[in-house]
């Protein structure tokens, strides 16, 4: 791993989470290193070379060499799956969209921002 690698967690195992997988294996700047989802995981992990696997996502967000979460999960658990990355010190990106409300978008912003 280089240092200027961004160690990636994938939330989720469905369609999008494959995009997601497939644009970091292609960049030399990323590296995907766990995956958390409460099906097909084990196919998944193994079909993108994953080499962390989780169950709940809240594991995954206790390891300390993640830098980002890409949350690929349905709509309506976005919001509680980024306020719990940003607020594990992770970056966040999340596919569309942010929340199913708009205070939840709202407090997802707030807590991204106050975590920094």
């Amino acid at each position: 791993m280089a240092k200027d690698q961004v160690r990636i967690g994938i939330v989720g195992s469905k369609f999008a989470a494959d995009f997601h997988a497939d644009s970091y294996r292609r960049n030399d700047k990323t590296e995907l290193v766990a995956v958390a989802a409460i099906d097909n995981l084990k196919e998944y992990a193994e079909r993108w070379q994953v080499p962390h696997a989780y169950a709940d996502y809240k594991e995954l967000l206790k390891r300390d060499d993640l830098d980002l979460i890409s949350i690929c999960v349905p709509n309506f658990l976005h919001h509680d799956v980024a306020v719990a990355a940003a607020r594990a010190g992770k970056h966040v990106v999340c596919e569309k969209p942010l929340s199913t409300s708009v205070a939840d978008a709202e407090e997802v912003i707030a807590v991204c921002e106050k975590e920094g």
